[in-house]
């Protein structure tokens, strides 16, 4: 069990890229079991074929008012734990046109803040379009460090 312990001691969230139908949903799924199977995540709900527990979109972190999204993304966060979190479109949390530059920043914030404190308890998932996810990640080096 070499692979699982070296794979265990840093980040293990992934950056997926791709244009819709590429299978970037499928893979995730099929990435989540093999963690599964080698006990790095556990927990994972196998309803209907999928083994991507929490399968989230942007505004499933982005609160209605000011003081709301961090506390809406931490609790996402938290029923991922143990788990794996596969964000779609994942680019759309900072750009939300409706709700502005803040809400998606104070998302990635709790994201970012999450990962560096909980290393190995979650493993997210970000997919989307490549050139919108070279953008996520520029925009926020924090994030760039932590999602390969």
């Amino acid at each position: 069990m070499d692979a699982p312990k070296a794979f265990l001691e840093g980040f293990q969230n992934l950056i997926l890229v791709g244009n819709p139908g590429s299978g970037k949903t499928e893979y995730a799924n099929r990435l989540a079991q093999v963690f599964s199977a080698l006990n790095i995540v556990c927990n994972v709900d196998t309803h209907e074929g999928s083994a991507v527990v929490r399968e989230k979109v942007p505004t499933d972190f982005i609160g209605q008012y000011i003081g709301q999204t961090a506390p809406r993304t931490r609790a996402l966060l938290l029923e991922s734990t143990e788990k794996v979190l596969f964000i779609d479109e994942a680019y759309g949390i900072t750009e939300n046109e409706k709700k502005g530059e803040e809400y998606g920043q104070e998302a990635v914030n709790e994201l970012v803040g999450y990962l560096s404190t909980h290393i190995g308890q979650l493993i997210v998932i970000a997919a989307g379009y490549e050139e919108e996810m070279m953008r996520f990640q520029v925009n926020n080096v924090g994030l760039a460090r932590r999602m390969k």
